[in-house]
């Protein structure tokens, strides 16, 4: 995906909406993005996510742009998400321990592909955690900061 200038997207991402500003920017009227002020920062960017196996982002139909990956969680979705500064938006088993999603497997009340399997306990998984970046706008630096 090719965004316009001072923005990027999270890899894998195909539609132009997917683009925020990179840190340091801010949106303005008209969804250029521009250089926050002297003084001011944003943390706005792209989530990076760390700690999975393989990216599922683009092979999965439901997973659309968000961060869709093969996790070996030793626990649920809602954990490895959470633990990425996000959250679980759904999450499927795998087959045979590889990237495509197992949407056959019946966890008791979990369903896969839904919220609910984001709490579903396994070694490995396929994770689909929101990708919302940070705030876009420009904030007054701390006391004794500058940017």
């Amino acid at each position: 995906m090719n965004c316009p200038q001072d923005s990027t997207s999270f890899a894998g991402s195909q539609t132009p909406t997917s683009c925020v500003c990179n840190m340091g920017f801010s949106v303005v009227d008209g969804g250029v993005c521009t250089t926050c002020d002297i003084g001011k920062f944003s943390q706005r960017g792209p989530r990076v996510f760390e700690g999975y196996q393989f990216l599922c982002t683009g092979s999965i139909n439901w997973a659309h742009d968000h961060f869709a990956a093969l996790v070996e969680t030793q626990g649920s979705c809602t954990d490895y998400c959470r633990g990425q500064g996000s959250f679980c938006l759904t999450a499927s088993d795998n087959i045979n321990n590889f990237r495509l999603p197992d949407m056959s497997y019946s966890g008791g009340q979990f369903i896969p592909g839904t919220e609910s399997f984001c709490d579903s306990i396994l070694t490995n998984q396929i994770c689909l955690c929101d990708i919302t970046p940070n705030s876009a706008e420009c904030k007054d630096c701390p006391a004794n900061k500058t940017s």
